[in-house]
């Protein structure tokens, strides 16, 4: 016969009866099972779950759901999404490919391919600064509020303007991995080399917002033109699968 504990006991409103329970030794002598009570810690906890975790699937994420264009073929870059932040800024984008490919001997062929093209900013409301982005240096500048600007610009002659591009490349199929070695060379003879000058406020920058003459001046510089030169030539390879 197992030994009896006696506890006291209270009623709903808190007082003390006037006699005492009994209660079984075993499960009220005061041996924590600790594997027992984790068991029901974890399951406490999960109860107090609202269970409403979701995980998007692909039906509810706009873009990426296929390939812009397929692997090979088209002159581009290989890309698998839209979503990609590989892609150039602008809203849209037109370019097309002209390629004539010779066979020289087996599985080498060399190929001549012009691709022309440009992406360029259509939607300038897309352009707008949200207010509250620049919420930070109002405060802590008030007297710059006034020339923080409220949408960003193209930089003058880079909008619609065309690139294009021409060379050669020679490709043959490596065995065993039936997979195309390219190497090619490109020039860019529509790229952009010009002098590109920033919007010009009078009397910007102020003397005034710097410590000591030298910045001031090293500030100013930053103001005037400067030269935006893309690359004119490329020489490179690549090595792709065939599906």
């Amino acid at each position: 016969m197992s030994t009896l504990l006696e506890a006291a006991a209270y009623t709903a409103e808190g007082t003390r009866r006037r006699n005492a329970v009994r209660l079984p030794a075993e499960p009220f002598d005061g041996v924590v099972n600790e594997p027992v009570l984790h068991q029901a810690v974890k399951t406490f906890l999960a109860n107090q779950r609202q269970g409403t975790a979701k995980t998007k699937t692909r039906g509810f994420v706009t873009g990426g759901n296929q390939k812009p264009w397929k692997q090979k073929g088209t002159g581009r870059a290989r890309q698998g999404s839209i979503r990609s932040p590989l892609w150039p800024g602008g809203d849209t984008v037109v370019i097309t490919n002209l390629e004539y490919r010779i066979p020289i001997a087996g599985p080498v062929t060399a190929a001549y391919f012009v691709d022309v093209g440009s992406s360029f900013i259509t939607r300038t409301s897309q352009l707008q600064v949200a207010p509250q982005a620049l919420d930070p240096i109002s405060k802590e500048f008030p007297w710059f509020a006034p020339y923080l600007p409220k949408e960003l610009k193209p930089a003058s002659g880079t909008n619609f303007r065309p690139r294009a591009s021409t060379g050669i490349e020679f490709q043959v199929i490596l065995p065993v991995l039936n997979a195309p070695f390219r190497i090619y060379y490109a020039y860019n003879f529509m790229r952009l080399d010009d002098n590109v000058t920033s919007p010009q406020m009078a009397g910007w920058p102020p003397a005034s917002m710097f410590p000591n003459q030298a910045t001031y001046v090293d500030a100013v510089n930053l103001f005037q033109g400067f030269r935006l030169q893309e690359r004119r030539t490329r020489l490179g390879f690549t090595v792709a699968r065939t599906f």
